[in-house]
């Protein structure tokens, strides 16, 4: 009689799930590097001095965790975000300039080989929420839809929201753009105002850690904390699905 020998496909996978097995406990026993990578090294927080930023004092009784954001322990397995690429089919065409005009972008407009009035023709409309307190989320309301003018077109104060239209020699819509602006707002001289009037501002932010913040955004951070002076709730947990019930913890005590 013959002994029947193992096949060769047989014996790869049998070595196959052996390293797959054996990988997870080596790179358990290897040892974790002891200098950071240099995109941690270069980190405006790597020498984040927790006795300087968060100083205990001797006497509190609730004393809460201190935590490096760079901790030796998370060196593994932070890696440096990726640039956004964000891809766009077609840039904007018109745009409002600083003077508060509502204009062609002749530079996009030569590039597409559109024309103003020849082979695309514009109009614009304001854009305003429904409702009966023009408070509605969900429905709006356009305006009179004016025709493009392409030495520019001064837009209505009172408005914030504008919508351009334009189709081509076919009749078939080109190009859809919604514009947003920050109105000029004059103050009323009806109100007293107090020289220096309480300003309160409360951010709350659920979708990462205050150290993952750090970490991931810490321009914004330090123009938070250094430039504006704010005050980091180190103590606040995440105890709801979004920012409401989070404050409420926090604002009712």
């Amino acid at each position: 009689m013959f002994n029947r020998v193992p096949s060769r496909r047989t014996c790869l996978t049998g070595i196959l799930i052996a390293d797959l097995l054996i990988l997870p406990f080596l790179y358990l026993l290897l040892p974790r590097r002891n200098t950071p990578p240099p995109f941690i090294a270069e980190h405006p927080y790597f020498l984040y001095d927790l006795d300087v930023h968060e100083h205990r004092n001797s006497g509190q009784k609730c004393v809460l965790p201190r935590v490096h954001p760079f901790h030796p322990s998370i060196w593994n397995y932070f890696a440096p975000p990726k640039d956004i690429v964000c891809r766009t089919r077609q840039l904007d065409l018109t745009y409002i300039s600083s003077d508060g005009f509502l204009k062609y972008n002749e530079t996009e407009l030569e590039r597409n080989g559109y024309k103003a009035n020849k082979n695309m023709f514009c109009h614009w409309s304001t854009v305003l929420r429904a409702g009966d307190y023009q408070d509605d989320d969900d429905d709006v309301i356009y305006g009179y839809e004016s025709m493009f003018n392409p030495e520019g077109n001064e837009l209505p104060p009172d408005y914030e929201a504008f919508q351009v239209e334009c189709w081509n020699f076919a009749g078939f819509t080109i190009y859809d753009k919604l514009h947003v602006r920050v109105r000029n707002i004059t103050m009323s001289d009806q109100y007293t105002y107090l020289q220096k009037p309480t300003n309160v501002l409360i951010f709350g932010l659920d979708s990462m850690s205050r150290l993952g913040f750090m970490r991931l955004l810490p321009r914004t951070y330090k123009y938070l904390t250094e430039k504006l002076r704010m005050t980091v709730f180190r103590g606040m947990n995440k105890i709801g699905d979004n920012t409401y019930p989070n404050l409420v913890a926090l604002l009712t005590g």
